[in-house]
């Protein structure tokens, strides 16, 4: 797939105006740049009656913070979308903690937003400036329900990103959350201790799937606090917590 290729897909999503759910997959299409995201968003944003949009960009090694302002000015058009899922799993250099900031400041304008999937798993950029900002979007969501937020591999991401993550769960009514931590080697005791507190806070939650496997600093003392507070204030029919 090349930026021709998104044209034409462009091309032909023009007249759908009453397209509610779409799913586009563009994994490992290395030869996508900003200007063929360009394209597309212009279009996308065009459809007004899109509920739902999944956008695949697992593995597009050819994009910059350009191609997060075009996905920005698509969400911020597409008013009332009520599920995003964006992955941009693998994206290694290319994915930036400015480019998840402009992502996120379109989340916050998403008022009727219910269920949001991100993955920024193994995008060696990443640090808890992007956990800040995921954050700040969240405190913005007040419909939000469903979350599920992966940032394996990321190493950088550290307790400050945990924190800044767990005030933001208070203000929410989720009833299910997936997290996934996995080789976020910065992340201690203390992140977790302040996150139990926010799991405390959500009496709705009804899915739990939580990963934290190789997470070198987590001692056996936060594994057993974490477990603790799932058990006991937790109201939670499928629950799923790894560290090994």
């Amino acid at each position: 797939m090349t930026d021709q290729g998104l044209a034409y897909i462009a091309e032909g999503l023009i007249n759908l105006t009453k397209l509610k759910n779409l799913c586009l997959d563009f994994q490992r299409c290395n030869k996508i740049t900003d200007i063929g995201l360009e394209t597309l968003s212009q279009v996308l944003s065009t459809l007004p009656s899109l509920y739902s949009i999944h956008l695949d960009f697992a593995e597009c090694l050819n994009f910059t913070d350009q191609a997060m302002k075009s996905i920005a000015f698509t969400l911020e058009k597409l008013t009332s979308l009520h599920t995003v899922g964006l992955n941009f799993s693998h994206c290694y250099h290319t994915l930036t903690d400015s480019g998840v900031k402009i992502i996120c400041d379109a989340f916050k304008t998403l008022s009727s937003l219910q269920n949001l999937y991100l993955n920024i798993s193994v995008c060696k950029e990443i640090t808890d400036s992007s956990v800040i900002s995921i954050s700040e979007a969240l405190k913005s969501l007040n419909s939000l329900h469903t979350i599920s937020l992966n940032f394996q591999a990321c190493d950088t991401i550290s307790d400050e990103g945990v924190i800044k993550f767990s005030e933001a769960l208070q203000t929410l009514s989720l009833h299910s959350m997936t997290l996934i931590f996995n080789s976020c080697k910065g992340i201690t005791d203390e992140g977790i201790r302040y996150f139990c507190k926010a799991l405390k806070l959500l009496p709705f939650l009804r899915t739990l799937d939580l990963e934290m496997k190789w997470c070198g600093k987590l001692t056996h003392e936060g594994q057993r606090a974490l477990r603790q507070t799932i058990n006991n204030h937790i109201c939670s029919q499928n629950t799923s917590l790894s560290f090994i």
